[in-house]
């Protein structure tokens, strides 16, 4: 898990995954939670406490309101192919096999 609520190894181990994360519809805006150096920014929580904790915890240094539109959504993440298998098939590499 990363330190700030987030997980960042939901991607890596090539199983599905469920992922929540905050929306607001009106918006299209999703709530995201920065990484380390704010370099990284993550909208999805592993689980459904750790999504209301991180809300509940924004909700309480800013204003709340401005968090009142958002709901808590439920994805499911499965991988489905890799890049470099769309570039190498896209650039010709796999008609000299």
């Amino acid at each position: 898990m990363a330190a700030d609520g987030g997980s960042r190894d939901l991607h890596l181990d090539g199983r599905r995954n469920t992922v929540y994360y905050w929306f607001d519809p009106d918006t299209g805006a999703l709530l995201y939670h920065t990484g380390v150096n704010d370099n990284e920014a993550d909208p999805f929580f592993s689980s459904v406490g750790e999504a209301e904790t991180y809300l509940e915890k924004q909700a309480g240094q800013d204003d709340v309101d401005s968090y009142e539109n958002l709901s808590l959504y439920q994805a499911k993440i499965e991988k489905v192919e890799d890049a470099v298998d769309v570039l190498m098939d896209q650039s010709g590499i796999n008609d000299f096999w």
